[in-house]
């Protein structure tokens, strides 16, 4: 695979209905605002080296942002986004 998408999905408690990114029913990896960077992992090792990984446009919370660089530096795969990316933040571990 030469390219994959990271989206994102929610439901709010007493919602119906689940958001998301833009693309969060299409993206082959779904995040949910805890770990993402588990499933950022998953999409940079699932994608063919020099391919893509393509964020969706909101936000994602990661505790390994050195992970995910050092990952994506070994694999030569480059991670960028679409729309607008409200970053990556690190999330604190107890």
């Amino acid at each position: 695979m030469n390219s994959v998408t990271v989206s994102w999905a929610r439901r709010k408690p007493g919602a119906r209905e689940t958001t998301g990114g833009p693309n969060w029913k299409t993206a082959e990896y779904l995040c949910d605002g805890v770990d993402d960077d588990v499933e950022i992992l998953a999409a940079i090792s699932a994608v063919a080296p020099n391919g893509d990984v393509v964020l969706d446009e909101g936000q994602f919370c990661v505790s390994s942002i050195e992970l995910i660089y050092r990952t994506l530096v070994e694999r030569n795969v480059t991670l960028r986004g679409v729309g607008k990316i409200d970053g990556l933040r690190l999330e604190e571990k107890e």
